[in-house]
């Protein structure tokens, strides 16, 4: 004879199984979505047009004041040039310059034409960039304290007057007479940007 308690509790734990394995279905689908929305971030994007990046120029020009050519130029005898630079970039520059010369005739020695003094027209009053009355030989700077520290900027579009005085030695000797003595002043130019180096040559 079947145990009745037994065979009323049969039902009851089918039912109970069938409970629990519904519950842990619909866990186990929840812990599936639940962990599918973690990794589903929201995304966009978004992208600039088209930058356009063009370089900018640095240059310079020298408008030359006449005379350019001096005649019977005599021993001691002081004479004066000038000139005007421009900067026609579209940036501003820092300058530096060489002074060189040379007589046509080879067989004379170099000197003899002394550069003694250099300005350049700033503020209103000319500053001087070298001067020495032996004769200019190193390079100079556009610069208040005659070095590469304290460089001064030229703006774009400005100019700068500058002038240059030059004589002829008191005791040069006589081969010199009637001869040509070929002056010229080398200017380079560099941004004013930190880093910014100088050209190779003039």
């Amino acid at each position: 004879m079947l145990n009745s308690r037994h065979v009323s509790s049969l039902p009851e734990r089918y039912a109970m199984k069938r409970r629990l394995s519904k519950v842990l279905t619909t866990a186990l689908s929840l812990g599936l979505i639940v962990a599918g929305g973690v990794t589903a971030y929201f995304t966009n994007q978004a992208s600039t047009q088209q930058i356009v990046v063009s370089t900018g120029t640095l240059a310079i020009e020298v408008d030359e004041t006449l005379p350019l050519q001096f005649n019977n130029l005599l021993p001691g005898e002081e004479r004066e040039v000038s000139w005007t630079v421009t900067n026609t970039g579209s940036t501003g520059v820092n300058l530096k310059g060489q002074i060189e010369g040379s007589w046509d005739d080879e067989v004379l020695v170099d000197g003899g034409l002394l550069v003694t003094d250099l300005e350049a027209f700033v503020d209103n009053n000319w500053l001087s960039l070298e001067s020495d009355p032996a004769g200019i030989s190193n390079e100079f700077y556009l610069s208040p304290t005659q070095s590469e520290i304290d460089l001064l900027e030229l703006d774009v579009s400005q100019e700068l007057p500058m002038r240059m005085k030059f004589s002829l030695e008191a005791d040069i000797a006589d081969e010199y007479q009637a001869q040509a003595y070929g002056l010229s002043v080398h200017l380079a130019a560099k941004q004013t940007n930190d880093g910014a180096v100088w050209p190779s040559s003039y």
